[in-house]
């Protein structure tokens, strides 16, 4: 991320209608937060909570990601409109989320989606690595 911190991507999930579209998604919802539940825990958790924000009016698609040194998570949204992730963030996934975080510890943006707030790089994993987080947190 732009202020260093590095994260493993878990999950990643893009709404199948979008991915041949040309119009590009408006507006991003980038969120932090650390959980009161072990890292398996809320891995697990996060595939039956999924389910609720995908039906959200603008969805695109999102990043899972996790520090596995300091705990803390990250997801990286992408949305039809400015106006959706704004939405999002008022919704009851965002209280959801806020409830089982540490006191404190969320803190979210919501960005134009332009190349500089896109202000995150990608690196590809080793296969090895990948399937070692796979084992370690069933994912």
């Amino acid at each position: 991320m732009s202020d260093g911190a590095k994260f493993k991507i878990f999950r990643r999930i893009i709404i199948k209608k979008f991915i041949n579209d040309n119009i590009k998604p408006k507006g991003l919802f980038n969120v932090r937060f650390t959980p009161t539940m072990d890292i398996k825990k809320n891995i697990k958790l996060s595939k039956i909570l999924m389910l609720i924000f995908m039906g959200f009016k603008g969805f695109r698609s999102k990043y899972w990601c996790v520090n596995e040194d300091t705990g803390m998570c990250q997801g990286l949204y992408e949305w039809d409109k400015l106006e959706d992730a704004e939405n999002y963030s008022k919704s009851i996934a965002v209280k959801n989320m806020t409830k089982r975080s540490k006191p404190d510890s969320i803190s979210y943006k919501i960005l134009d989606n332009t190349e500089e707030n896109r202000s995150w790089q990608i690196i590809e994993t080793e296969k090895n690595q990948k399937i070692e987080f796979k084992l370690k947190y069933n994912v």
